[in-house]
């Protein structure tokens, strides 16, 4: 039966695009979404088993039994492919933040050692340093240096 189709938990660039488009034009959200499964990309990898519903509920199939899946889809229960999980194909490591959290740490340097501008209320500049301290704070609870 192909009225399923695995798409990714996060949808990708294009799934969104597809569906902002459909959106915009027709503002139908039903096929604003269909448009996104649409756009999904192909499934990677090849099945590992496959399962068939009966009785309320999902079972594996057997390819030990001969022409199973035959027999059983010609019996009228819905089946479905069943894949692994995808795996990694290398590890990428994590980004450098350096740079961000230098960039920050001056940020709030600065705020502190100088008087605050009058073109900039000084409630806009504490909101600045707040948040500047807390993405410090959360990446350093990370695990992260610097």
């Amino acid at each position: 039966m192909s009225d399923y189709k695995l798409v990714p938990v996060e949808p990708t660039p294009e799934m969104v695009e597809s569906a902002e488009s459909a959106y915009m034009l027709f503002e139908d959200m039903e096929l604003a979404l269909m448009m996104a499964v649409l756009a999904a990309p192909a499934v990677q990898g090849e099945p590992v088993g496959w399962q068939f519903y009966k009785d309320g509920k999902w079972w594996h199939g057997n390819d030990c039994i001969k022409g199973h899946r035959k027999n059983t889809e010609e019996a009228g229960y819905l089946t479905r492919d069943v894949y692994a999980a995808p795996q990694p194909t290398e590890q990428q490591p994590a980004p450098d933040v350096a740079g961000l959290v230098e960039a920050l740490t001056e940020l709030c340097d600065e705020i502190d050692n100088h008087e605050i501008h009058t073109s900039i209320a000084k409630t806009s500049i504490l909101w600045f340093k707040r948040k500047a301290r807390a993405a410090l704070a959360a990446h350093r609870k990370q695990g992260g240096e610097v």
